[in-house]
């Protein structure tokens, strides 16, 4: 081959080829790598995982989304809604409550909402305490029994998809990290109860930083995956825009609701929720200087126990 053909050759380059060797070699190119390369190493992120309890069970107790009654002497049928779709309706309204909330600053940047569960990413900690104590207090006010566990460490996004076939759907939701995996583990094997716990992943810094707007409780038995939990009942505001003891009513409603459901033979694991959940409630209102109130008692069916009944060992006297 002469050396005007190997001339030839070599200039013959290709223009998107000689394109992309431009931009490769531009300085936006190395800043636009740069910025992906430093968002895909990020620094860890505080994760909130919301668990509701017992729906498993209680699905398979209420398989449909409306009871049907028969009444075979007024020859009439009646539906409602089962207690299942009621719940997880209202689950998923308080969750859809918090994402849509564009004014509150403790929103989370991004949640990941399943069946009876869902994940809510934040920038830190004080941040997913405000706003997941929010949520408990909402959820318990609606008689929707959740635990939280808030950790820290890596949240990796990876794909989120839907695909669409004509006899096949596809969805996707592919994240990890360490802050994941401490948040589900800690919510887990932490205790039982309605509760918000503090994994161990977080650092002191951030317990601390969390103590500057609510109340921390340590653990009357800590575990390995959590120390501390937080008081969620609703503190007094200087604006006088919250009325805490009727908030703190709410909620012993709605455990009360909750534990009403329940019949026998109740096992012991889903008392000690119930238990666990009161004892709490009266550990978080001592804490904050408030009178403590007797956790209700029912019998097997339902019914009410009056209290004298229920507590013969105290001393009543009348109002």
């Amino acid at each position: 081959m002469s050396d005007d053909q190997k001339w030839d050759g070599a200039a013959e380059v290709k223009p998107e080829q000689q394109a992309e060797e431009d931009i490769t070699k531009s300085e936006l190119f190395r800043v636009l790598m740069d910025r992906e390369i430093r968002k895909a190493n990020e620094g860890p992120k505080v994760v909130g995982y919301v668990d509701m309890l017992g729906f498993g069970a209680l699905a398979m107790k209420h398989p449909e989304m409306f009871d049907i009654e028969i009444d075979e002497e007024a020859l009439a049928v009646n539906t409602s809604t089962s207690k299942s779709h009621e719940r997880f309706g209202r689950f998923h309204a308080v969750l859809d409550r918090l994402a849509a909330n564009e004014l509150d600053s403790s929103r989370p940047e991004r949640m990941m909402i399943f069946s009876d569960c869902a994940f809510a990413v934040y920038d830190n900690a004080l941040q997913a305490a405000v706003s997941l104590s929010t949520v408990m207090r909402q959820l318990l006010w609606w008689a929707v029994p959740v635990r939280i566990c808030i950790a820290k460490g890596s949240c990796h996004f990876q794909r989120f998809s839907i695909e669409s076939f004509p006899r096949f759907n596809l969805t996707r939701s592919m994240f990890y990290g360490s802050g994941v995996v401490c948040a589900v583990v800690g919510e887990e094997e932490s205790g039982a109860g309605c509760r918000i716990f503090l994994s161990t992943s977080l650092e002191d810094a951030d317990r601390a930083l969390i103590e500057k707007r609510l109340t921390v409780l340590p653990m009357e038995k800590p575990s390995k995956h959590a120390a501390y939990e937080l008081n969620y009942l609703s503190e007094p505001d200087p604006t006088g825009a919250t009325d805490p003891e009727k908030d703190d009513t709410r909620i012993y409603a709605g455990l009360t609701v909750l534990r009403s459901e329940l019949r026998a033979p109740i096992p012991a694991r889903v008392l000690e929720q119930y238990d666990e959940s009161f004892a709490l409630f009266n550990r978080m209102r001592k804490r904050l200087g408030r009178t403590e109130l007797l956790p209700p008692k029912f019998d097997g069916e339902g019914n009410y126990i009056d209290p004298r009944a229920a507590y013969p060992e105290m001393q009543f006297r009348k109002a």
